[in-house]
Order: structure tokens, then C-alpha cells, then sequence
């Protein structure tokens, strides 16, 4: 997770309640299924007012990583039909 999303997440709760370790974060990868997904980040709010906070931040954070996922998976398949081209030019 970007450094300035976590050092922001630190503000609102605190740096102990934010935890991004490797070991902090294998506790939180399980929800009592089978099923593994080691979050990016974990966050402990303290109050309500904490949630309010904290979640628009962590949609911000979602959305423009999904908008990079996007952008990574157009330019591969540019460089593919690209290379596909020259392969039917030549």
C-alpha cells in the first residue's frame, strides 16, 4: 500500500492503529473459510468518527489502484497487437 495512504490512515488512528507488517497482516489474511487474501493494510479505528474518516480514503486508494490495473492491462494489449502487426506486416 502507498506510503502516504498509510502515513494518512496513521493520522486519524494513530500509528498503532494501522497495521501493515508482513506478520500483522498473515493474522488478518483469514476469515474462518478456507479462503486466503492478505489484506494491503489493516486499520483499528477507535471511534465512529474514525470509519467515517478512514473509508473514503481506503475507496480513493482502491479506485486508483484499479485505474492503474486498467491502464497496465491496455498497454499490454497495445504491445500485443502491435507485435502482432509487425508479425503480419513482415
Amino acid at each position: 500500500m502507498d506510503k502516504n495512504i498509510l502515513a494518512q490512515l496513521e493520522k486519524i488512528t494513530g500509528k498503532d492503529g494501522v497495521l501493515s507488517t508482513p506478520e500483522d497482516l498473515a493474522v488478518y489474511s483469514y476469515d474462518g473459510t478456507f479462503a486466503e487474501h492478505r489484506p494491503d493494510a489493516v486499520v483499528l479505528p477507535r471511534a465512529g468518527l474514525d470509519v467515517q474518516v478512514v473509508h473514503p480514503i481506503a475507496l480513493l486508494d482502491r479506485a486508483y489502484r484499479q485505474e492503474s490495473e486498467v491502464s497496465r492491462l491496455r498497454r499490454n494489449q497495445e504491445i500485443s497487437h502491435s507485435t502482432a502487426k509487425r508479425k503480419n506486416d513482415g
